[in-house]
């Protein structure tokens, strides 16, 4: 099933436009994309989100459909990307959560400290 989900993954649009940006310049306008490139993608499926979680599913059954045949890529391909997008809006949406919670925690952490320096003494207001 990873097989097929990683497949599924590295035929997306989204994962093709992430790995366009940063992709050597060949020629004719063609892409070198070098293991790094690959390497720096997220593994959205990683991801214990109830969304992406139910989305990984059918994105398996419908990535080995259109390896086996019975579903052309041409007429998967957009499904394929709108399952993928929607796992990538939540995963966007998790980073963000987390990430403001960082920014939360820094900011009360350097509220406490400078709560602190000013009550020892250490911060002195020079005016």
């Amino acid at each position: 099933d990873t097989g097929y989900l990683l497949a599924a993954w590295l035929n997306s649009s989204v994962a093709r436009a992430l790995c366009r940006t940063r992709a050597e310049h060949a020629q004719n306008d063609y892409r070198r994309y070098l293991a790094w490139v690959v390497g720096d993608l997220p593994w959205i499926f990683a991801s214990k989100d109830a969304t992406i979680c139910a989305k990984k599913g059918e994105i398996i059954e419908l990535s080995r459909a259109m390896h086996s045949g019975s579903v052309k890529p041409e007429d998967g391909q957009e499904r394929l990307d709108s399952l993928i997008q929607t796992c990538m809006a939540h995963y966007s949406g998790r980073a963000r959560d987390r990430q403001r919670g960082l920014f939360e925690h820094r900011e009360k952490f350097a509220q406490t400290k400078h709560a602190e320096e000013a009550s020892d003494g250490r911060y002195q207001n020079i005016g």
